[in-house]
């Protein structure tokens, strides 16, 4: 999700706004690089309003309506439900982005820095092998060694005598 930011952060900033960001316009290259496609209802800065995304959290669009007018109208009204199983700060983003009056929304600055994505660990990149298995995380090898340096510092060696020998 960070990298289609930054890829609309991009656009943004040549002053472009796609206006059809969703999951089938995300296509991963090769080296797992995220890019985004079909620019056909994309349109400049000049020329249009924000209209924010939603799908990715969810997995489907958040204005579901049995016409084209019911749609517009809950758009203009603000009136989407937010699933249940997304986080509270996801909730909170998405009500950000969805906010009926467009300058209540936030900037992308803003968006890449909401908590959502800055909460836990995200690996910067991820292995072409995850298209086909579920990712594994292997921490560092310095980790451990990071570790017994500080137990070394803060208790000045007596957590390696105590607790790693055996001995008191």
């Amino acid at each position: 999700m960070k990298q289609i930011l930054q890829g609309v952060q991009f656009l943004h900033h040549q002053g472009i706004i796609h206006r059809d960001l969703k999951l089938s316009n995300f296509f991963i290259a090769k080296n797992m690089v995220v890019k985004i496609g079909d620019l056909g209802l994309a349109t400049t800065v000049e020329q249009c309003e924000k209209i924010p995304g939603y799908t990715m959290l969810s997995g489907y669009s958040p204005f579901r309506a049995h016409s084209q007018k019911e749609m517009y109208y809950f758009i203009r009204e603000g009136f989407f439900p937010v699933p249940s199983y997304i986080s509270l700060s996801g909730k909170r983003l998405i009500i950000s982005l969805l906010a009926s009056c467009p300058s209540s929304r936030p900037c992308i600055e803003d968006i890449i820095s909401h908590e959502f994505f800055n909460q836990g660990f995200t690996p910067e990149k991820l292995s072409s092998s995850t298209c086909h298995t579920a990712p594994t995380f292997s921490f560092s090898l310095h980790l451990p060694r990071f570790f017994r340096k500080a137990a070394k510092v803060l208790y000045r060696g007596v957590f390696h005598k105590y607790f790693c020998s055996g001995t008191a």
